[in-house]
């Protein structure tokens, strides 16, 4: 039996049910536009009215506004859409939950509301002032229910200064939705956008969630499900978070009957200059369950290796020769090239001979960088089971940017056909047929050196247990950002 046909056998896995952050489903990342068409789905197929959707909305705001606030003064600010909406039904219902509610609203204008809108602002029985008169100071908590996912300009004016205002308010304040100013479908800025403590969004998270720079104008992001029916019926494709419903069935789990040989070899090729990023690789290889790691260096620095590699084999090279003999051998299962590695013509070397093995291969540092002058070198010798792990650097010497992060990464993946992971703290994963995730949990502690070589030994080791190249790939981030959750500072 074949390494690849006996990993199939593996039964699901189940150490992941004991984490906190596990999520049971899949979690689509939208546009406003798709937003909009799975609100007329809903209502087309009768599970809500649109009037049904603005109270359930309102109302989660309101739920998770009492669980996380204490009772005192709140300032709404209503804008002139839907959103707007959606704060008078929070307004009124935080009143009759006992706050101290004052609307403000732009009294300067008249814009027509929606009917829904407009019967929620009829409800309100309480104090309605001016917009420019909003007491930021005085307020215990702000209501930011100006603009939604449909602002498609800049604001400007008494909209633009309200916006200042929260920002620089030291009360706490509330998205509705998403924070007004910022792009629902890009995370950018439109002119200026409010920072908020709480976003409270509804069905799905948005693309301007998850993109910076949107994501760090969102503070914590609550998702409330207020009744959208099943978005498999939109017909735009779309990316998902990144969790483990999206993969953790296909992880094997080892077997009574394991050996070393039928979880997994992977050669992890090092060099002589920065030996720490190997070693960090093959022992997060060997953490996430690969049978075997092996480094692979030059002769002369394979005594250095050695004595500072417990549990790793070790196995030099001294001409081209022996390196592809090494590599071709059929025990073992996938490479990783390019942590610790020059951006040279000898790594370009090394990286060609790799690639032409066909076998399993995570490249990334060096071994991308390398063929900045050689793209279509490299273009011609990728292939579907290869990984790259660029980060922004690395990654413009090979590719263009093309839209947002979302779409680069996607026209990326398909251009070189392989799996592609453009690193950051809004890290994309994209598959050539067009699958793509997007990482939402790591923590800012792991912006430190040492950490993708890490996360390449990681997928590494997941690719050789006979994981397909996305499920390694998305995995590995999520478990890499969730174990530095779990254990906090210091954690590479």
């Amino acid at each position: 039996m074949s390494f690849e046909a006996s990993t199939m056998k593996y039964p699901p896995p189940f150490f992941f049910d004991t984490l906190e952050s596990m999520i049971d489903q899949k979690n689509p990342i939208l546009t406003a536009a798709q937003t909009k068409e799975w609100e007329k789905l809903t209502v087309q197929q009768g599970f809500e009215t649109f009037e049904s959707l603005m109270e359930k909305a309102g109302t989660a705001v309101t739920q998770e506004i009492i669980q996380a606030f204490p009772k005192g003064k709140v300032l709404v600010l209503c804008g002139p859409g839907n959103n707007g909406g959606d704060g008078y039904v929070i307004a009124r219902k935080l009143k009759e939950a006992s706050f101290d509610v004052t609307i403000a609203v732009d009294l300067s204008t008249s814009p027509k509301l929606s009917a829904e809108a407009q019967l929620n602002k009829d409800k309100w029985t309480g104090p309605l002032i001016p917009l420019d008169q909003g007491d930021f100071n005085a307020s215990a908590l702000i209501v930011d229910a100006l603009f939604g996912t449909g602002l498609e300009r800049p604001l400007s004016g008494l909209y633009l200064e309200t916006v200042q205002k929260i920002s620089a308010a030291k009360a706490p304040c509330v998205a509705v939705d998403i924070p007004s100013g910022l792009n629902a479908d890009t995370g950018e800025i439109m002119g200026s956008a409010a920072s908020a403590h709480l976003t409270v969004t509804f069905g799905s998270l948005k693309r301007g969630h998850v993109l910076l720079p949107g994501e760090n104008y969102c503070g914590e992001i609550k998702v409330a499900d207020i009744g959208f029916s099943d978005h498999s019926a939109l017909k735009e494709p779309f990316p998902y978070e990144n969790t483990p419903v999206l993969w953790r069935n296909s992880l094997p789990a080892p077997k009574p009957t394991d050996h070393k040989y039928t979880r997994g070899h992977l050669m992890v090729i090092a060099g002589k200059d920065m030996t720490g990023a190997p070693r960090l690789a093959a022992e997060a290889s060997r953490r996430i369950g690969a049978g075997m790691t092996t480094l692979l260096c030059p002769e002369s620095v394979k005594d250095l290796y050695q004595v500072s590699t417990l549990g790793t084999l070790v196995k030099s090279y001294t001409t081209l020769k022996d390196f592809t003999e090494t590599i071709t051998q059929k025990t073992v299962h996938g490479l990783l090239i390019g942590p610790g590695l020059l951006p040279s013509d000898d790594t370009r070397a090394l990286v060609e001979i790799a690639l032409k093995t066909k076998k399993k291969i995570v490249l990334d540092a060096g071994a991308l960088s390398c063929f900045q002058d050689h793209k279509a070198r490299l273009m011609d010798l990728l292939h579907n089971t290869c990984v790259l792990l660029p980060h922004d650097g690395e990654f413009q010497r090979l590719f263009e940017h093309c839209g947002t992060k979302i779409e680069t990464t996607l026209k990326a993946a398909k251009d070189s056909q392989a799996t592609l992971l453009l690193k950051g703290a809004d890290t994309v994963i994209a598959a050539p047929d067009g699958t793509c995730y997007i990482n939402t949990n790591a923590p800012a502690t792991l912006a430190t050196a040492g950490t993708g070589d890490v996360l390449a030994g990681l997928v590494g080791g997941l690719i050789v247990q006979g994981n397909a190249p996305l499920v390694s790939t998305a995995a590995a981030t999520w478990i890499h950002a969730e174990s530095a959750h779990l254990f906090g500072r210091g954690l590479i």
